[in-house]
């Protein structure tokens, strides 16, 4: 059998014997990590890694903090990257599909709450319209008409109730829900005890919600409806409660 030898410049029995090798691999073995390690800067796409099912996907960009990080940097670069949050898609589509109803509740809540006539056109627009006015082929209402929240209720999984204009809803909420306009602070009152998500109290059939808000510490019992023609949740009525439910959620 031959044998082979590594040839070095050293001297015979001496203990470098093969090292030199040994060096040149491992610096061989290095030099190609270091290569094939790609450099992604701030910005620049990453390079692409091939997925288990056999397609591609891109890394990331990497969010570069700033000193000067506000609300407004922040809404900027959500609209650069073509990114809406939940109540943004709220305010441009309108009632429609796949809204969850707590974002409902809060979207109105919050434009109530900052933006009183403009809230009050906003929770004109949520609120569901009287049953069979709404096109099921659009998801449009058919109707000018709103459901009153002090007289909304469900019926054989109908909305029922006095159905008002623009101008008579806002007098109602002028006159019955002053608490809701410009309060200080408000809450969802009864939230999971894990993932402290709002926790909703259903109807007599998976269709219809109730959430319990604390307004300023009074509790408000908040009703919503899902319509079939915007495939979206809205609200039906609104009830402000007193007594030992307030003080419940105080």
């Amino acid at each position: 059998a031959t044998r082979l030898r590594t040839q070095t410049n050293a001297a015979p029995g001496s203990r470098h014997t093969g090292v030199t090798d040994t060096h040149a691999q491992a610096a061989m073995i290095l030099l190609t990590v270091l290569v094939s390690r790609i450099l992604l800067l701030p910005g620049t796409p990453g390079p692409l890694l091939p997925t288990s099912a056999g397609r591609r996907c891109c890394i990331p960009r990497f969010c570069e903090m700033q000193d000067d990080l506000s609300a407004a940097s922040l809404r900027d670069e959500l609209q650069r990257r073509g990114l809406r949050t939940a109540l943004e898609e709220l305010e441009d589509d309108g009632p429609s599909a796949f809204k969850d109803p707590e974002k409902v509740i809060e979207y109105v809540m919050l434009n109530l709450q900052h933006n009183k006539a403009g809230g009050i056109t906003e929770a004109f627009r949520f609120t569901s319209s009287p049953a069979g006015r709404v096109s099921f082929v659009s998801g449009s209402p058919m109707s000018s008409e709103r459901i009153s929240w002090r007289k909304g209720t469900v019926i054989e999984g109908y909305v029922s109730g006095g159905a008002l204009s623009f101008e008579a809803f806002q007098a109602e909420l002028l006159e019955c829900y002053s608490l809701l306009l410009g309060c200080q602070s408000w809450r969802f009152a009864v939230l999971h005890p894990q993932t402290f998500a709002p926790l909703a109290r259903k109807g007599d059939n998976d269709f219809a919600r109730e959430y319990l808000l604390s307004v300023d510490g009074t509790a408000v019992a908040v009703r919503l409806i899902y319509d079939w023609g915007s495939w979206c949740y809205l609200l039906y009525s609104v009830e402000i409660m007193d007594g030992e439910a307030a003080s419940q959620v105080a």
